[in-house]
């Protein structure tokens, strides 16, 4: 059944971008008449000119301390402002479906309802989503410096039912690390001495604890089954769409590369996940080469970065036991 446009809550969060966000809302116009759109940024900024339905004021939370650099210097991220302008919107909504848009993306056309209504919700589901949720491969990582790196989905873009994008942006802000004297001189961060965990990894695995029981120490960690439970949560619960396909356009700025070695999520490759979990009747153009050049990919970048990866991981692991 289409799903009529009336239907749909675009939730723009963050700043005002002068122009872009502008742009957006005459996009969305455009291509969802009737759609409402509801513009959650923070107290002081001009709306002037902005055609949307309801302006929601914040308070700005600040960045969030995340670590420090080895010349103790703190590096902070924004995403407790992402949370508090997504979630305060989300919570404004009042039609069935909503979609998450930053304030300097826009959506140009209206592609993404047919993708959506493709893939029907899985028979076996991990966890209580009503529905899917369809997402971009903008910073969606299934693979970093040759190994893989579960709960790495992207933060950028989601649509779906309004309450499951509650159920995900519904999250705790994240505390500031506090500075440690006695790793002055280190990189130091809360998951210290294994690598960080991405922002991404935590917004999906907080998230999902809410549902399952999960023990992930460190951004490579798989030694209780989580890229299996990762690959799966995706295939069953997500749609991955490349932002091409759904005309999302980025800033400049945040242009990245998706092809070889396929680091990033691909819509081909989120189709390999969902063939394998959800549908093996699913026909792929191209599947067999995509598939060899992937697995070729991987052996290549394991290789290359891997391994290496893997002797730190030990190094971690004797770090971690003696203390």
């Amino acid at each position: 059944m289409q799903i009529p446009k009336t239907a749909i809550t675009f939730v723009i969060q963050g700043p005002v971008v002068p122009d872009v966000t502008k742009d957006s809302c005459s996009q969305i116009r455009e291509h969802f008449p009737g759609a409402t759109i509801i513009l959650s940024t923070w107290k002081e900024q001009s709306s002037d000119g902005l055609d949307v339905d309801e302006l929601l004021l914040n308070d700005d939370p600040g960045g969030s301390i995340v670590k420090y650099d080895k010349r103790d210097r703190a590096h902070t991220v924004n995403i407790n402002r992402q949370i508090r302008s997504t979630i305060g919107g989300l919570q404004k909504v009042a039609t069935t479906y909503a979609v998450k848009l930053r304030s300097d993306n826009t959506l140009s056309s209206d592609q993404l309802l047919s993708f959506y209504q493709q893939y029907p919700s899985a028979e076996h589901r991990l966890i209580p989503l009503s529905k899917r949720i369809l997402t971009t491969n903008m910073f969606a990582k299934e693979y970093i410096e040759g190994l893989p790196t579960p709960f790495f989905f992207s933060d950028f873009f989601m649509f779906g039912l309004t309450e499951d994008l509650i159920a995900f942006w519904d999250q705790p802000f994240l505390t500031d690390y506090v500075f440690n004297s006695q790793l002055s001189g280190k990189r130091q961060h809360a998951d210290y001495p294994w690598p960080q965990l991405h922002i991404e990894q935590l917004l999906v695995t907080n998230f999902l604890s809410k549902y399952v029981s999960l023990d992930f120490p460190h951004k490579y960690a798989n030694s209780n089954g989580q890229l299996a439970l990762s690959r799966e949560l995706i295939a069953k619960h997500f749609i991955v769409m490349e932002r091409s396909q759904i005309d999302l356009s980025v800033p400049n700025r945040l242009n990245q590369h998706e092809g070889f070695p396929y680091e990033t999520y691909s819509y081909k490759r989120w189709q390999q996940l969902y063939k394998q979990h959800c549908d093996d009747k699913l026909v792929i153009p191209n599947h067999l080469s995509f598939k060899l050049r992937w697995l070729s990919a991987r052996l290549l970048m394991f290789i290359k970065s891997g391994i290496k990866q893997k002797v730190r991981l030990l190094v971690c692991l004797l770090k971690k036991t003696k203390h």
